[in-house]
């Protein structure tokens, strides 16, 4: 049970260790003959600890009946306890039979090492196919005045909220410090409109974190659009990226657009108008408790209040409504999923009604929990000049 080697020269060490180490096996278990008390009191030691120093001092110990499954080295024990212990913990049933599983410190730093070189290799294997697969293409100049009036606020937008400072790369959206659109309910679409494949304007950066892709048989397949970093496409050369964006926001600042921009203004202030009026439903759904999903309704009802309300009066007009779904909630025991229903047609009912009685809604200010997006602030301010959560889409 116990292979025991010996330094000490005295025949009275030795017997002493020999006495201490003593093991037999009885039903599977390892038992020590004597007790460590008594050991100690026949060898002059005032307590166990100096008999067990002593001990390990003149002799080591192994467990003969646990061998190390990699390499057959047997486990080194330094006191009986540590033995037993040992020897039930690496003994354990196994279809019928009991068997004994050890590795010993060096095969687990070993075996540790070989699967951090495992993990490294599948790693620059799949950096590689990323690399490959989202290699950044080589685009000619890009004019900002061919592009769409709504390609021009997203890409703008985009570079303002995480655009590194030599503008060839875009932070991760999760990374950034400001939203990039109300409530990030419109960051898919942003994203979607500028890597179109006419615009091409940002493509995924090669060297994003792995753990933003899915991979079938070490190839991506699927990759997470708020994780990704983006490359920005604008031009052959290094510094063009920086061209073309110092180019835009001229364009903006001295007015000088293109004639097919001048009316396309109204239907991307509307959008965005009616996304900061989704994000502020939901922002106020859920303090109340009540469920959101976001749908063609609540879109359909937000449209039809953006053609003659501000930002501010839908914030008011969805402040009182939703408190009041939540107080029929209270008072019926309805559902919640039908207290928000109830809340969209009471947002509806009380616009209807102001429009046709000429009321004057009141204005609310911002929620401190609902910032200002990166896309309203490019839009409202930069571009259009006005105070747009303030005024009606015109």
């Amino acid at each position: 049970m116990i292979d025991l080697s010996i330094s000490a020269e005295d025949q009275r060490t030795q017997e002493m260790c020999e006495r201490y180490w003593s093991t037999t096996e009885e039903n599977g278990e390892l038992e020590f003959e004597g007790t460590v008390k008594s050991i100690a009191e026949d060898y002059g030691f005032s307590n166990s600890m100096e008999l067990l120093e002593r001990v390990r001092e003149q002799s080591t110990a192994r467990l003969t009946t646990v061998t190390c499954k990699r390499c057959g080295k047997q486990p080194e024990v330094t006191s009986r306890t540590e033995a037993s212990r040992f020897y039930k913990r690496k003994t354990r049933k196994r279809w019928g039979k009991t068997r004994q599983e050890f590795v010993c410190q060096e095969c687990q730093e070993a075996e540790r090492k070989e699967q951090l070189e495992r993990k490294r290799q599948l790693r620059e294997k799949r950096r590689r196919a990323i690399r490959e697969f989202f290699r950044p293409p080589a685009p000619d100049y890009r004019d900002p005045k061919q592009w769409t009036f709504q390609t021009a606020i997203y890409l703008l937008s985009l570079v303002r909220a995480g655009a590194t400072e030599d503008f060839n790369q875009i932070a991760p959206l999760i990374q950034q410090e400001e939203p990039l659109s109300p409530g990030g309910l419109m960051d898919h679409d942003i994203l979607d409109h500028l890597t179109d494949h006419e615009q091409n304007l940002i493509t995924i950066h090669p060297e994003s974190n792995l753990e933003c892709f899915e991979f079938e048989e070490d190839k991506p397949v699927t990759y997470s659009p708020g994780c990704v970093a983006w490359y920005l496409n604008l031009g052959p050369r290094a510094k063009a990226n920086r061209e073309v964006i110092r180019e835009l926001e001229d364009i903006f600042r001295e007015m000088d657009w293109p004639d097919h921009w001048i009316d396309k203004t109204r239907p991307l202030w509307r959008e965005v108008a009616i996304y900061e009026g989704l994000e502020y439903l939901e922002y106020k759904l859920s303090e109340h408790g009540l469920p959101y999903e976001p749908g063609e309704r609540a879109y359909g009802v937000m449209e039809n209040l953006v053609q003659d309300f501000s930002v501010a009066q839908i914030y008011c007009i969805v402040y009182r409504k939703v408190k009041d779904a939540s107080a029929w909630q209270s008072r019926t025991r309805a559902p919640k999923e039908n207290a928000t229903t109830w809340a969209l047609k009471a947002i509806q009912g009380f616009a209807d009604k102001a429009r046709s009685q000429n009321w004057e809604v009141n204005s609310y200010n911002r929620d401190w929990d609902c910032p200002e997006s990166m896309v309203s602030k490019v839009l409202y301010h930069t571009v259009l000049q006005v105070e747009g959560f303030n005024e009606v889409p015109a």
